[in-house]
């Protein structure tokens, strides 16, 4: 029963990520498939737990045409519990006015081979449906068995 829900959780964690108001480019590229990597500033975006594994201080900006951006700064090397504060912007098809979005990710390890983490987000500009802003939190986490990594997030 536990393998079950397992498989399912890491298969619908893709979908679930499909969903994500911002995708990282490098994820993009890869088709949304690093939910079970070790990420660095693209954690803050992707799947908070992935940062976990990693010692870095790392700012970070990408920029996508047209009038999309991101800027992410991440520490995991100060202390057990890493942390980072991403900001996007992100044009969208339907409205002049952009899509933005902050994040406050916070992860570490539960233990020597599973990592947890989470994300507060702070989301503002066009929906579909009028200007929505809504606030809400990702999870995620992620299991490093060496060769082998899987990762699992649950978005709204």
């Amino acid at each position: 029963m536990k393998a079950h829900l397992l498989s399912v959780l890491l298969c619908a964690s893709h979908y679930a990520l499909a969903a994500s108001e911002f995708v990282p480019l490098s994820e993009t590229a890869q088709g949304q498939s690093l939910t079970g990597a070790t990420l660095s500033n693209d954690s803050i975006f992707s799947n908070p737990a992935s940062s976990a594994f990693s010692t870095t201080y790392s700012v970070d900006g990408t920029y996508a045409m047209p009038k999309t951006f991101a800027v992410s700064i991440l520490d995991t090397q100060t202390s057990g519990i890493g942390g980072g504060l991403g900001y996007f912007r992100k044009g969208v098809d339907y409205s002049e006015d952009p899509l933005q979005g902050l994040r406050l990710a916070l992860a570490g390890r539960a233990s020597e081979v599973i990592g947890v983490g989470a994300t507060a987000k702070l989301v503002w500009g066009p929906g579909r449906a009028g200007h929505d802003n809504f606030k809400d939190v990702d999870v995620g986490a992620i299991a490093n068995l060496g060769m082998i990594m899987a990762g699992v997030t649950a978005t709204n």
